[in-house]
């Protein structure tokens, strides 16, 4: 569980899931981690590789399944769904049989936690592979940060902060980790306020500052410098001033690693805004036209351009 889990909650809502159990003759697509029992680190290692690889399927699954559901093709949208099931049941048996091997093993332990928590909706079940992960290596980071996602989600604030910031403490550099406390900070700060008798503004300084580094720790993360530079923004809701130069570079660089057009013209336009608050008209210009060629057709851009180029005749 890194930056969200709401995408393991949907396929639980529409995925009717099976018992897979570890015994028995493993099926093909896991007769590799045979080979590897000899050594827990390789076998975790290689479980792991298989999990997250079977996660980016479900989620081509999953989207294949909604377009033949939206077009009508109910037979492909239940195969789909069917190699959705097939491809849950593989990663939890793989997960089984490393437990089977390396019960021990707060890695283990942690990602089968993940598994349970976001595909299956074993809520209590997780938290416990959790709390043991990190009896059995109070170093582990992992497990520290997804108690406190589920901790601040379900309002233990004070579980959720000393579990974020143990994470945090413990593997500093790790944007996932520095993101999520940010994201707590942001969300949840008249809580904090109220618990540190601090000002909006200082817990906005210290929001920004993890999200700044969580951009330094991953160059080449969309979604964190996305969030990174929507978090200049944020600064109006917490009255504070911003450098708004910072903001539009902020765009900029959450541009050059934009997945499709669509990151790309989102970026443009949002860069176009933080010069407007900068009051810099020329630069809001280019950035709002350049927007305009990935949809000519935005009413907003169009408004945002026609305000600007009234501003630069003034």
């Amino acid at each position: 569980m890194k930056k969200n889990i709401a995408f393991g909650l949907a396929v639980i809502a529409v995925l009717v899931v099976f018992p897979c159990g570890a015994q028995g003759t493993l099926p093909s697509d896991l007769l590799h981690l045979q080979e590897l029992v000899g050594d827990a680190d390789i076998l975790v290692a290689a479980a792991r590789r298989f999990d997250l690889q079977q996660q980016e399927l479900l989620k081509w699954d999953s989207d294949l399944a909604a377009d033949h559901a939206d077009a009508g093709q109910r037979d492909l949208a239940t195969i789909k769904a069917e190699g959705s099931k097939r491809r849950l049941a593989l990663i939890e048996q793989s997960w089984l049989f490393t437990l089977q091997h390396y019960p021990n093993s707060a890695r283990a332990n942690n990602y089968y936690g993940e598994f349970l928590y976001d595909y299956r909706g074993r809520i209590p079940d997780a938290i416990q592979k959790w709390l043991l992960a990190i009896r059995m290596d109070g170093d582990l980071a992992g497990p520290q940060n997804n108690l406190g996602i589920h901790y601040f989600h379900n309002g233990d604030y004070d579980k959720g902060l000393k579990h974020l910031g143990t994470a945090v403490e413990l593997e500093p550099h790790n944007p996932d980790f520095l993101y999520n406390l940010s994201q707590m900070y942001m969300i949840h700060f008249p809580y904090l306020q109220k618990k540190y008798g601090t000002s909006e503004k200082k817990l906005y300084s210290e929001a920004m500052r993890l999200s700044r580094e969580a951009a330094k720790y991953a160059p080449r993360d969309f979604e964190i410098l996305k969030d990174y530079a929507l978090n200049f923004f944020a600064a109006e809701k917490f009255d504070v001033e911003v450098d708004w130069k910072d903001g539009a570079g902020a765009w900029r660089q959450a541009r050059t690693v934009g997945r499709n057009d669509q990151d790309r013209f989102y970026c443009h336009l949002q860069e176009g805004r933080a010069w407007i608050r900068a009051e810099d008209w020329a630069r809001a210009l280019t950035a709002l036209i350049e927007a305009r060629a990935f949809e000519p057709d935005s009413i907003v851009v169009q408004k945002l351009i026609s305000d600007t180029e009234a501003k630069l005749r003034q």
